[in-house]
């Protein structure tokens, strides 16, 4: 018994299925269409979970005083650059009290 043409579901070409309950033309086709499904669904259970939806973003302006070199990243690197910053000036200060103090005056 001869089986009518259908159409693909993925391509939309038309073809001789082998049995009556095919719905794609070939392995590639059905593999493609197995992908898109996959990735649509994982694109909706990750935006209906709260904390992984990705919020859009937002513009970015530096705050006064930070540089280019900061500019970009995130906060918590921000912290950490502005934190060796800040200990490194105070070493320098207490290094320079240090030898200011042992020079003699005259």
């Amino acid at each position: 018994m001869a089986t009518r043409p259908k159409t693909c579901e993925n391509c939309e070409i038309e073809y001789r299925p082998a049995r009556r309950d095919q719905k794609y033309c070939g392995t590639a086709c059905r593999a493609t269409a197995y992908r898109a499904r996959r990735q649509t669904a994982a694109a909706t259970d990750v935006a209906t979970i709260p904390a992984l939806a990705v919020p859009a973003p937002s513009p970015v302006t530096a705050p006064a005083g930070v540089t280019n070199a900061t500019r970009g990243m995130p906060p918590e690197a921000r912290r950490t650059v502005v934190g060796l910053i800040v200990v490194a000036l105070l070493a320098l200060a207490i290094i320079g009290y240090m030898v200011y103090s042992f020079l003699p005056l005259d």
